[in-house]
This record gives C-alpha cells, sequence and structure tokens, in this order.
C-alpha cells in the first residue's frame, strides 16, 4: 500500500492539481500556513485536521476488493510518522504530516541564484519559508524551486470558493492550509455513475496530482504510468 502524491516541495509543472506556481508577497503566496509550522484546523463547521510528525507521511490502506487506485489513508499506521485525518466527518481521508519548510537558498539548475524570497522561516515576517510551487502536481518540464513566505489562506472549507475544499498543511504536498478545487469530499458527491466513491487518486494522464476524486465501478485503470 502506498501514497502517490508528492509531499513537500514540487518542482515539476502542475497539472490537474492545485499547486502554487509564483512567488507571492512576504505576508502570503497564494496558500499559507503558521509561522512555526503548527497545526492547521481545517473544518467545514464539524471536522478538524492537524499536522503530525513528518512531512513525507504517506500510505495507501486499500482493503480487498476496493479500487486499487484509492490511495486514501485509513489510519494512523497508513502515514507513517503522521496521522490520518477526514477532509469533513466521514469524508475522505487524507495524511497530515509536518509541514515542510526551507532551510537554505538553492542555487537554480542554471547556475544562477533563483528570486528567493527567504532562505528560512526566520526570514519571513509571517508564516514559514518554503519552496514553490507546491501541492499535488505532474511530472513534466522541471523548473527552479523558488522560496516564498507562506500565510494560511484557510481555516475551514467555507474560506474557500465553491467547488474547493480546504486542505490542512501537511496534507497532499501543501506546506500551508490551502485552498484546492475538488470533485468530491464525501461518496454522496459522486452521482454520475454507479458505485461512486470519493477517492485519493491521480488524474488518468498523471502520476503526481493525487487528490479527492470521484470513481465509480467502471472508471477506467488510471494508467501504466502510475501502478496501484
Amino acid at each position: 500500500m502506498r501514497l502517490t502524491w508528492i509531499m513537500g516541495v514540487a518542482i515539476a509543472l502542475g497539472c490537474g492539481g492545485g499547486g502554487n506556481d509564483d512567488a507571492a508577497s512576504d505576508e502570503t503566496a497564494d496558500s499559507s500556513a503558521s509561522a512555526d509550522g503548527s497545526s492547521a484546523s481545517v473544518s467545514d463547521g464539524s471536522s478538524t485536521a492537524g499536522t503530525g510528525a513528518d512531512a513525507t507521511a504517506s500510505g495507501t490502506g486499500v482493503g480487498p476488493g476496493e479500487d486499487p487506485w484509492d490511495f486514501q489513508c485509513h489510519d494512523d499506521e497508513d502515514c507513517g510518522d503522521g496521522t490520518c485525518v477526514p477532509l469533513v466527518e466521514g469524508g475522505v481521508n487524507v495524511c497530515v504530516g509536518a509541514p515542510f519548510e526551507a532551510t537554505m537558498c538553492t542555487p537554480g539548475m542554471s547556475g544562477e541564484d533563483p528570486p528567493h524570497q527567504c532562505c528560512d522561516t526566520s526570514e519571513c515576517q509571517a508564516g514559514l519559508c518554503t519552496p514553490s510551487p507546491y501541492g499535488p502536481s505532474c511530472s513534466g518540464a522541471q523548473q527552479d524551486p523558488i522560496n516564498v513566505c507562506a500565510t494560511d489562506q484557510c481555516a475551514m472549507h467555507d474560506d474557500c470558493a465553491a467547488g474547493s475544499a480546504c486542505i490542512p498543511a501537511g496534507a497532499l504536498g501543501f506546506p500551508v492550509a490551502s485552498c484546492l478545487q475538488v470533485a468530491c469530499l464525501r461518496d454522496s458527491d459522486c452521482t454520475e455513475g454507479a458505485g461512486g466513491h470519493c477517492v485519493i487518486a491521480p488524474s488518468t494522464t498523471c502520476c503526481g496530482d493525487g487528490q479527492p476524486r470521484c470513481r465509480y465501478a467502471d472508471s477506467p485503470p488510471i494508467g501504466d504510468e502510475c501502478p496501484p
């Protein structure tokens, strides 16, 4: 059992995900987090999610007869040193680990220094210093990661636009609590076919953009490039 989403820094161009790819101001970066990387409460009015102890928490928890492309966790053991939490009560689960923080400024692939906003969190007026882009993303043409100062974008799902969910810091590759457009949060959201389930899975054309998606009894395999 395993988890295929990218945790921590994503250095690939995003496809189908909600990764951050621009260097925002020192106070915000399209997503957000607390200055010390502490837990970010995420709620729709009933559920909360906090960080665990490992930014690389992973696992699947796929049981017999379940969709082999469902990479959500089912208990803390699936998450290494992290914690398995539901995004909403009775909904899809994600592993939450300690948010990834930058501790140095790395040179670019060309040898030139990228326009980093910070080299570590002590240089941020608020939030934490983290490499960007981040969040679920596909493999593709590489680009230099740029350190940005980021602060929490949301504390509950209602803080996000319709159709988006508040993803806790340390989940799905987000170092900060971030709004992500999702297809579902519960099985009851999946009504376009028989046997609909809300799962954590990559898109059919990408491996690393694991996020909440609906899969049905007749959903095709993700693809040979993303084996279960």
